[in-house]
């Protein structure tokens, strides 16, 4: 006696909190929030613990980030299809019956 025992669940607000303050009875507390679905599983999206300093320190679990794939992925390289050349647009300058450049300035196509 003198003394309780806490789920960390227990212990943990019903939303993150990232930077909020946290009490001492929930120090050393880790709770998981969000859900991400990858490989036939869930995950945590976010984990967040209560610091010494009395704040939620959170943190993104990146448990679906998996370059490689899920085990038993197959990995298919995708390639872009050629390109085509275009040359470069001829530019062109329109004058006025002088010859001379018009600036764009009042003069209708």
């Amino acid at each position: 006696a003198g003394f309780e025992i806490f789920n960390d669940q227990d212990r943990c607000p019903a939303k993150a909190a990232p930077g909020g303050t946290c009490t001492p009875a929930q120090e050393g507390a880790s709770c998981e929030y969000g859900k991400s679905a990858c490989c036939g599983k869930c995950h945590a999206s976010m984990r967040c613990s209560c610091s010494p300093s009395g704040s939620w320190e959170c943190r993104v679990t990146e448990a679906c980030y998996k370059p490689n794939g899920c085990p038993g992925d197959t990995v298919t390289a995708v390639t872009e299809p050629p390109r085509p050349i275009i040359d470069a647009p001829t530019p062109i300058t329109i004058t006025d019956e002088n010859g001379c450049p018009l600036d764009g300035a009042g003069f209708e196509i």
